[in-house]
């Protein structure tokens, strides 16, 4: 577990430093849409155009954002938009815990026997406590 959040938080971090760059890029090329509308149109002229530039990119993202969700939500059934393999995770989940379960009610004692036998071994053996700990880390 410990490192899945440290994959987080390493995401997090150039997630955070990315978005900062991409924000100052813009801000330089507006920057310079500025300058180079300035020289043309005066100070004046300038800010206004790229002020009405700057508002129809954000109208346009803002749009498109909008539809998005708007027909994200409309989407009926079950898999609300759930990639394959997540389907087929949970189908393989479902049918497995099924057999599982059916398993357990037919056959209690065995399972009973087989737990304390597991948990005997594991108790007795260091190796194999290393190992299930090493499995249980990653």
């Amino acid at each position: 577990m410990g490192r899945y959040v440290f994959r987080l938080e390493v995401l997090l971090v150039f997630g955070f430093l990315a978005a900062l760059l991409i924000l100052a890029g813009w801000g330089f090329l507006v920057a310079a849409l500025y300058m180079v509308l300035a020289a043309e149109t005066g100070p004046t002229g300038a800010a206004l155009i790229t002020s009405v530039i700057c508002l129809g990119g954000a109208g346009i993202v803002a749009t498109i954002g909008w539809l998005v969700l708007r027909s994200s939500a409309r989407r009926d059934g079950e898999d609300h938009g759930k990639p394959d393999a997540v389907k087929l995770a949970l189908a393989v989940g479902e049918a497995l815990g099924g057999d599982l379960q059916s398993l357990a009610k037919n056959h209690r004692y065995a399972m009973i026997g087989a737990a304390l036998v597991a948990g005997f071994a594991v108790g007795v053996s260091p190796k194999l406590r290393r190992s299930l700990r090493s499995l249980l880390n990653t």
